[in-house]
C-alpha cells in the first residue's frame, strides 16, 4: 500500500479559537488515520496559530508545517519569520512559492530559490509550488513556465550544507485553485514527465525530488490522482478545512 503526504493550507482562514478547537476535537482521529493508512499528514495554521498546534498534535503522528518563510537567515527584514525559527517551534514543512505569495506578494522565482534554500538548510522539507496561470492547450508553454520557475534552484541548492534532501514540488495549475476543474489524468501524465525532466537539469543530483498534487481537490477526485505514478501527496487548501471531508480524503487514497 503506497503513503502519501497530505498537507493542509489553512491559509488565513481560521482564527486562534478555531483553530485550537479543530486541533483539540479532531487531531486523535487525524492521528488514528494516519496510523491506519501510513500517511504523513501535515497541518499549515497561519503563523500567530502555529504554536498551539504544535502543543496539541506534539506526541502524534500529525505534522506541522507552515505557508512561508523568508528569503533570509537572519536580519533587519520586518515582518520575515526565517526558517530556522520555524523550525525551533517543531515545523518540519513549510510550502514556498504558492501562487497567491507570487501574485499577491509579488515574490519572485529567485526569492523562493532562496526560501527553499533556507528551508533544507534549517532542516525543513520545502514544498515548491509551480504552476501555469492559465489552462495552456500548448504543453511547451507550460514547458516555459516550468522552466522560469525552477531555473534558479542550481545555483542556489549547489555547494549547500544541508539539514534535509528532499525537495517536495506541488503541481497547481492556478487556473483549477478554487474552481473545482481539475485537469484531466492524460493532460497530468504529460505534466510530470515534463517535471521530471525538467528537475534532472535544474535540481542538484543529490536531492531526493517527490511529487505532490494541489488544486480544486474533493472527496470526489482526490483518489483518481493516485492513479498518476509520479504523485506521492497532495496540497489541499478549502477541503482541508472541514474535518469530515479532509478525513474522507485522506481514507480514499488507499
Amino acid at each position: 500500500m503506497k503513503s502519501f503526504l497530505f498537507v493542509a493550507n489553512w491559509k488565513m482562514v481560521l482564527n486562534v479559537e478555531q483553530t485550537i478547537y479543530y486541533c483539540r476535537a479532531h487531531i486523535p482521529e487525524i492521528d488514528d488515520i494516519s496510523k491506519t493508512t501510513g500517511h504523513t499528514i501535515v497541518l499549515c495554521p497561519s503563523f500567530p496559530m502555529m504554536n498551539a498546534v504544535y502543543n496539541t498534535t506534539k506526541g502524534t503522528r500529525v505534522v506541522l508545517g507552515a505557508q512561508t518563510c523568508s528569503s533570509f537567515a537572519s536580519g533587519p527584514y520586518t515582518g520575515d519569520v526565517s526558517a530556522n525559527s520555524l523550525e525551533e517551534v517543531g515545523c518540519r514543512y513549510c510550502i514556498v512559492g504558492h501562487s497567491e505569495r507570487r501574485i499577491y506578494c509579488h515574490e519572485t522565482d529567485k526569492d523562493i530559490a532562496h526560501k527553499v534554500k533556507m528551508c533544507m538548510v534549517a532542516g525543513i522539507s520545502p514544498i515548491l509550488c509551480v504552476g501555469e496561470l492559465s489552462q495552456e492547450e500548448d504543453i511547451q508553454a507550460v514547458a516555459q513556465t516550468f522552466e522560469k520557475q525552477l531555473i534558479s534552484l542550481r545555483d542556489c541548492l549547489n555547494g549547500e550544507a544541508r539539514k534535509v534532501n528532499t525537495l517536495w514540488i506541488a503541481y497547481e495549475p492556478v487556473w483549477a485553485i478554487g474552481t473545482g476543474r481539475l485537469p484531466e489524468l492524460t493532460y497530468l501524465e504529460q505534466i510530470y514527465a515534463l517535471l521530471t525532466n525538467l528537475v534532472a537539469q535544474h535540481v542538484p543530483q543529490d536531492i531526493a525530488v517527490r511529487y505532490v498534487y494541489g488544486g480544486s481537490l474533493n472527496e470526489n477526485n482526490v483518489a483518481s490522482i493516485t492513479r498518476i505514478p509520479q504523485v506521492d501527496g497532495f496540497l489541499i487548501g478549502h477541503s482541508s478545512l472541514d474535518f469530515q471531508k479532509f478525513k474522507n480524503m485522506i481514507s480514499l487514497c488507499v
